[in-house]
């Protein structure tokens, strides 16, 4: 025992005799260790889910998503997506569609045109954060940079991809119109 308070003594005395400094007058106050765990994977949604999630997104944010369609230049379009990330997803894209649809369908073609590229440019954005197994608002920019480049083979993949969607919406156009004549003409003969 003796043994053991010299040694405290002499540790106290060395204790004191050390300079002061930022090591030797701090002490830890709390120590707390996080670690990041992945999110879960989102739940698969059954069709009636997802069906009230985009009426539900598109009634919220309709205003926001129309002003985004109507943008002629990456530029604004790139400021106005980062302001507004929440638009960065599949409800917007979806929206996008059908709206290309109604317009196709009132036959207002030069609109269509221009909102189309902007629904184009949105799944090309949820492509690129797919393929990079990221979330789509952290590759709004990348998307961006790239089509500013002008890299061919991206630009051609973008153009191929509009002239396509733009004959997907006039067909599906024709085909809502189609059913509409043949609802009417069912209603005229009852």
């Amino acid at each position: 025992e003796k043994e053991f308070r010299e040694k405290e003594e002499e540790l106290l005395k060395e204790e004191r005799l050390t300079p002061w400094n930022v090591d030797t007058i701090c002490q830890e106050g709390k120590s707390k260790t996080i670690i990041n765990k992945a999110p879960p994977p989102p739940k698969e949604l059954t069709d009636d889910e997802r069906a009230d999630k985009q009426q539900e997104f598109s009634k919220k944010y309709r205003d926001e998503i129309r002003k985004y369609g109507m943008m002629q230049r990456y530029d604004d379009s790139l400021s106005y997506l980062q302001e507004r990330p929440h638009l960065v997803c599949e409800e917007t894209a979806n929206y996008l569609v059908i709206w290309c649809i109604d317009l196709e369908v009132e036959e207002k073609h030069d609109l269509m045109k221009h909102v189309s590229h902007q629904t184009i440019v949105m799944q090309f954005i949820l492509e690129l954060a797919r393929s990079l197994k990221q979330d789509p608002r952290s590759c709004v920019r990348a998307f961006f940079s790239r089509i500013k480049i002008g890299e061919k083979q991206y630009m051609d993949a973008f153009n191929d991809e509009l002239s396509s969607f733009r004959g997907r919406i006039k067909e599906r156009a024709e085909a809502r119109i189609e059913e509409a004549v043949k609802e009417y003409e069912e209603e005229e003969r009852q």
